[in-house]
């Protein structure tokens, strides 16, 4: 049986917890996997990879590279060889994902650029950076956060380098530099739709590996993703910092090898940290393939779970958390492990924070639901009407619009219940785009006659004042989304509706409440553990009062499984999400959360949506009723508290 080898990937891995990496040899369920993919999938991660591809293939036309695609399974010798044989052929020559194989190190690179004797290594993220050469602690403060990447990329170059050596007869005096290819946010394309010159064609699985298939629908247009050495895609040169830790990157290389061989185990009690309660390798359904029970044992899953209580992993400060103390003790990992003394900041002060595990630990311990003295006159200080809204935003690597930068947000959908006077049932109105150009100036417009200047707007979360705040800043400079885009009135509206930081000097209170911050201060239910979420606290209040169940407005959303068990209305949303976007698509769910809107929307407009009528008015209906379900939540949350709190 031939020995294993050490990916990127699994490098990666190793470094965050070398026992997972032999949970992944072994071939434990990782929940990670299909996660991580819809993520990149929402976020573009996938066209970003595509547009690095057409962009070079364009440059080696140019300058006179052979330009080369490796298509072979990812870990195959069929790979390992056609590369090397190119790699020997070619003085210059650029190519896509080439297997380089020495000793028990293997590594696909996403791009590779030989000029005679020099190599070039450029690792294709879609996390975005900014230009930031004349600032030298933002640069350093930048590379810090992109440290996860730049190890990866310094892997690249010790398993290059390495194979290099061994071939230095045909590699004389040989250079490698080590390079990031990522959304640059100090760049604004200037190509409208940009996104949309890209089209997600298929979904595809090799072995254990999920990927998409990308198809450039402009031919012709290609030197134009350059955008005059614009383009939204920058190289961020890495070399030094990869240098730097070049010798740390080699001794893990060799211990994870160790590991991998069998000559070394890593010691699980020396691992064990409040990093564990989200591993990928959870199985309980299976425990003899659950890296989390074998490395944590019966207290993996105690009731009430230590892993559930809010903020619990800051009691003790972050960097010695009371936590992970009790990780390596015997302790059964629950909860009340805990004593009330224990919720304390490091100055042995109660903290916001620990009022809310005081809460949390004391409700759970007697099985109530929690409402503060102060809630009630909260609730009466709300003027009418009361506007519940909920927005749905893009944020993905590649602008879909000219003047946009990447991750720049579109703001496509709202929802709003309205309530005019207490007792009134909601009435509810929305607005979604279905427009290809951009949108947030016509939202804001629309939202702003909706809300106009009375009543209390009331959002959940801090989400709906970010996005109305990134609009009035783009207000600032409409002409670089809309020529001749004028509204003073509406900048005023947003000026006066959204919130400025309380670190402010002259902080700006505006008009929107967050029932999320209500949330954590006045109510709690067992059943939320140290969540707030609306996901999370919809159901607590739902599925434990049956008088809402009664309440006209609502009874749509009631319904109840085979067992009679009740569900949360988000479970009510019907799961059709594989018919409307990959005919062949596995496990694909409804719109329920974030990233499956931003999915539906960019498939509603700039995917198959875009010439199939019937498609895209199925996903519009999919995002209405999502966005509707969000706003009629917070009216139930609501009408519970008006309800009970007294």
């Amino acid at each position: 049986m031939a020995n294993p080898t050490l990916s990127k990937s699994d490098f990666k891995l190793a470094s965050d917890c070398p026992q997972k990496l032999l949970y992944k040899k072994a071939k434990y369920p990782n929940s990670n996997e299909e996660n991580e993919f819809l993520q990149i999938l929402a976020e573009g991660g996938y066209i970003v990879g595509k547009m690095a591809t057409v962009m070079y293939e364009q440059y080696a036309r140019e300058n006179g590279y052979v330009c080369k695609e490796i298509t072979s399974d990812r870990n195959s010798k069929q790979a390992i060889e056609q590369t090397e044989k190119l790699l020997f052929e070619n003085e210059k020559i650029i190519l896509f994902e080439p297997a380089i194989s020495t000793g028990q190190m293997l590594i696909r690179i996403d791009v590779l650029i030989k000029t005679n004797n020099h190599f070039q290594i450029l690792e294709v993220k879609a996390k975005s950076h900014e230009t930031v050469e004349e600032d030298e602690d933002k640069s350093t403060t930048q590379k810090k956060k992109l440290k996860e990447y730049i190890e990866d990329v310094a892997y690249q170059k010790l398993v290059l380098s390495e194979f290099l050596k061994e071939h230095e007869t045909s590699f004389p005096s040989f250079t490698v530099e080590a390079n990031l290819l990522m959304p640059n946010k100090s760049n604004a394309t200037q190509i409208e739709n940009l996104a949309s010159w890209f089209e997600i064609t298929d979904r595809i699985k090799i072995g254990d590996f999920n990927s998409i298939e990308v198809t450039f629908t402009q031919q012709g247009k290609e030197k134009e993703l350059w955008e005059n050495n614009k383009s939204i895609l920058q190289t961020l040169n890495v070399n030094d910092d990869v240098d730097k830790m070049m010798e740390d990157i080699k001794k893990r290389t060799a211990l994870y090898l160790r590991y991998l061989n069998k000559e070394e185990a890593p010691i699980i009690k020396d691992l064990i940290s409040k990093k564990c309660f989200a591993c990928e390798f959870k199985n309980p359904d299976d425990k003899n393939k659950d890296g989390y029970f074998q490395c944590l044992g019966k207290r993996a899953y105690t009731k009430n779970h230590i892993s559930e209580l809010y903020y619990g992993g800051t009691i003790g400060g972050t960097s010695e958390p009371l936590v992970n103390v009790k990780l390596k003790s015997e302790k059964a990992l629950s909860i009340f492990d805990y004593d009330i003394t224990d919720f304390v900041t490091t100055k042995g002060e109660v903290g916001s924070r620990n009022e809310r595990q005081i809460i949390q630990y004391e409700n759970t311990k007697n099985g109530t639901e929690y409402f503060s003295e102060e809630l009630s006159d909260e609730l009466s200080g709300w003027k009418y009407p009361l506007h519940f809204i909920d927005f749905e935003t893009l944020t993905c690597a590649i602008p879909h619009h000219k003047g946009m930068r990447p991750y720049e947000t579109i703001a496509f959908q709202w929802s709003c219940h309205a309530i005019e006077k207490l007792g009134d049932a909601p009435i509810h109105s929305e607005w979604i785009n279905t427009e290809t150009t951009f949108p947030n100036f016509r939202f804001a417009e629309s939202l702003m006659k909706q809300i106009g200047e009375t009543g209390t707007p009331l959002m959940w979360a801090t989400h709906e004042n970010t996005v109305l705040r990134k609009i009035l800043e783009q207000l600032e400079n409409p002409d670089n989304y809309v020529n001749g885009y004028r509204n003073e009135k509406l900048k005023t509206w947003l000026f006066n509706i959204t919130k400025e930081s309380d670190k402010k000097a002259n902080p700006r209170l505006g008009r929107l409440i967050d029932m999320n911050a209500l949330t954590l201060k006045h109510y709690f239910h067992p059943y939320m553990k140290g969540r707030t979420s609306i996901k999370k606290t919809l159901p607590a209040t739902w599925n434990f009062n049956k008088y809402l169940h009664d309440v006209p407005y609502f009874k749509q959303y009631f319904k109840q499984d085979e067992n009679g068990n009740i569900l949360s209305p988000y479970e009510t949303l019907k799961n059709r999400w594989d018919e409307l976007e990959f005919e062949t698509a596995e496990n694909y769910e409804t719109v329920k959360e974030g990233s499956g809107a931003m999915r539906a929307y960019q498939e509603m407009l700039f995917g198959k949506g875009k010439t199939d009528a019937n498609r895209r008015e199925r996903l519009k209906q999919e995002l209405l009723n999502y966005c509707q379900l969000d706003t009629m939540a917070m009216v139930i949350i609501w009408k519970h508290w008006t309800t009970k709190a007294v």
